[in-house]
Formats: C-alpha cells, sequence, structure tokens
C-alpha cells in the first residue's frame, strides 16, 4: 500500500539576527536565499513567510507581524505603540513608541515586539 502523504526534508539557515538567509532540501542542496535590506525589507525573490528576524511577512500589507505589533521595513518603525507602556523604566524602546531596536537594526533585534533583547553579534 502506497502512502498519500511525502514527507520531505529541509532545513533554514538564519542570520545573527535570526533572519532566514537559505533553505536546504533533504539531500543538503541549497533551495532557496534571501537578502534583506539594513531596515527588514526582503528582496524581490525572497519565498518563504517567516523572513527578517524569522518574523511572519504579511505579503498583501509589506509588514512583519512581530506577535505583539506590526513592523513596517519602508518606516523603519512598528505600526502600533509599545505595549509595554509607560511604566516606571519607560518604553522599552526609549521615548519613540514606535520605535525599532532603538533605531539600529544593524546591531540590535526585537524578536517579540516589545524591546530590544540582545545586540547581534557578528563572528
Amino acid at each position: 500500500m502506497r502512502s498519500i502523504f511525502s514527507l520531505r526534508a529541509f532545513a533554514r539557515g538564519a542570520d545573527e539576527r535570526g533572519s532566514i538567509i537559505a533553505g536546504s532540501d533533504g539531500t543538503g542542496a541549497l533551495t532557496f536565499t534571501n537578502t534583506y535590506d539594513e531596515y527588514g525589507m526582503p528582496a524581490v525573490g525572497n519565498t518563504v513567510s517567516f523572513q527578517y528576524t524569522g518574523q511572519l511577512w504579511l505579503t498583501e500589507m509589506e509588514l512583519y507581524h512581530y506577535k505583539a505589533r506590526a513592523y513596517n521595513p519602508k518606516l523603519g518603525r512598528f505600526m502600533q505603540t509599545d505595549p509595554i507602556g509607560d511604566g516606571p523604566i519607560g518604553y522599552g524602546d526609549g521615548m519613540n513608541m514606535y520605535n525599532s531596536v532603538g533605531g539600529d537594526p544593524v546591531n540590535a533585534t526585537d524578536p517579540s515586539g516589545l524591546a530590544k533583547t540582545k545586540q547581534c553579534s557578528r563572528t
């Protein structure tokens, strides 16, 4: 009896920001490569749903879904205010409530959309 389902093995490679930059099939052959500008705008040939910093790319809206808020790579900022709010330590990304990674996407990441969490390390 033949199965109507087939399993395909693949792997995805990420850079220091967690951005999906390449993928391979079960044999290890390269199946795609993705590139982005500094603020995460995907290149025309990018093919997978999860892209810049590993976030879901909403093609029709040209926004990333960062769980807590949406990010616009053309503007380099979030579309909603920081949901952390004005607490005793201030907003997670500083006084600009729409800011992303303190305005420094080359050296920092914000995987949740709440606050800059780490500096990228280049090796």
